[in-house]
């Protein structure tokens, strides 16, 4: 083995004779190849970590890329988001569709109830609806139907007027 040969093979994975380091995928990239044939979203999935505060176990490494594949698998088949939305003209939106709606099937909107479980088998106008990062309109519920907003916000002052939280929601 020639003098040159030794050397690369002795400094072989180094930086100027400095030992160097795979470099890490970046935490979009985990969540990217985690989701990939799972009927999850990356932002799903990092929603759902951030909620439990598992995002610093994934950026650690302490949940390898296998384990996140597992979560992802997992959280898709609890949430049950197996399905393509019909090609119509009808605006109404599954609670699936929705960013509030967390893994687990618990609205997180702030127009709904607390702990509120939308049965989801019909697709609906709702004041708190959050296109995923994906939809190519990124119109709010709000924003889409302006008219439930109004009847939203005359709700709520009717329950503050009467002495009532039917929300749950505290100002």
């Amino acid at each position: 083995m020639s003098y040159l040969e030794r050397l690369k093979k002795k400094y072989s994975g180094t930086l100027g004779g400095v030992p160097t380091k795979p470099s890490k995928p970046s935490l979009h990239t985990l969540m990217i190849q985690a989701c990939e044939g799972v009927s999850i979203t990356p932002s799903q999935l990092k929603t759902e970590l951030e909620a439990g505060g598992d995002i610093p176990s994934v950026e650690s490494g302490e949940l390898s890329e296998t384990g996140l594949r597992l979560v992802a698998e997992t959280l898709s088949l609890m949430r049950g988001h197996t399905f393509t939305p019909p090609e119509t003209d009808d605006e109404r939106r599954y609670c699936r569709q929705c960013q509030h709606l967390s893994l687990g099937g618990i609205c997180r909107s702030d127009v709904t109830a607390r702990g509120y479980e939308p049965l989801d088998h019909l697709p609906r106008r709702c004041a708190g609806y959050l296109p995923e990062p994906e939809e190519q309109d990124q119109r709010t519920g709000t924003q889409r139907w302006p008219s439930l907003q109004r009847n939203y916000i005359r709700n709520r002052q009717r329950e503050i007027a009467q002495g009532k939280n039917i929300l749950g929601i505290t100002d």
